[in-house]
């Protein structure tokens, strides 16, 4: 999925996918945004499904300013086991956003993940942030996690000027 335009808007629902069903990597999504993009209750996600073997495809958003609210996500997942199919195998898929002003996330659950669910094999994508200002608010969420076999992902945010978290947000990266 590759996207160019000057500003993007997903709303109620709307969702990006690049997931692999077997065996083979998944596809990328690329978003290149020149002013705005601003996700409501939406969703990207890239996933290795349950059965599937392969690497989960890479979320790349560059931008001028980003908004994750009213429940929007960006999922890098191996999916979890199911009945007496084995969780997805491979790695999880990068998340890289590069926001030229502000990076926003707010109101739960929104945020960004990176998982490694239960019966699932493999590393959990990173996580890395560059902007020039991060709020994380009303429970806004910066995660990779492991329930499965493997680690976590690692979280880099780089900012020119701060990181904000208020309203019970929260950075983690942890293994279960």
């Amino acid at each position: 999925v590759d996207i160019k335009a000057r500003s993007l808007s997903l709303t109620n629902n709307s969702r990006l996918n690049a997931g692999t069903s077997g065996q083979g990597n998944a596809g990328n999504i690329f978003l290149r945004i020149d002013d705005s993009a601003s996700f409501s209750n939406s969703y990207i996600f890239s996933s290795v499904a349950a059965g599937a073997m392969g690497d989960g495809g890479n979320v790349d958003i560059k931008a001028g300013s980003l908004f994750l609210t009213d429940g929007a996500q960006i999922v890098a997942q191996l999916e979890s086991s199911e009945d007496e199919v084995v969780g997805g195998r491979g790695n999880g898929g990068r998340v890289k956003i590069d926001v030229r002003d502000t990076f926003s996330v707010g109101g739960f659950p929104s945020g960004i993940f990176t998982i490694v669910n239960t019966g699932a094999e493999g590393k959990g994508g990173d996580i890395e942030i560059k902007a020039r200002s991060l709020d994380l608010n009303n429970e806004g969420y910066i995660s990779s996690d492991t329930y499965g076999q493997g680690d976590a992902g690692s979280i880099s945010i780089t900012t020119d000027e701060r990181v904000f978290l208020g309203g019970s947000s929260q950075v983690s990266s942890t293994v279960s």
